[in-house]
């Protein structure tokens, strides 16, 4: 019987961590890597403009 128990925990356990790690992936990770610049180096060069204003 504490065979069986210790087996159920730890199925739970698993499916609770992977449940977490699901959520995480969904709503942490897009969040990151818009403002990942590794991927594209220098794509939006010389879009930048002072707030307010035109480009000098």
């Amino acid at each position: 019987m504490v065979a069986t128990n210790a087996a159920v925990a730890l199925i739970l356990t698993t499916i609770v961590a992977l449940a977490l790690l699901t959520l995480a992936t969904v709503y942490y990770v897009p969040k990151v890597l818009p403002g990942n610049d590794e991927h594209g180096e220098g794509d939006d060069e010389g879009n930048e403009r002072p707030p307010g204003g035109h480009a000098a």
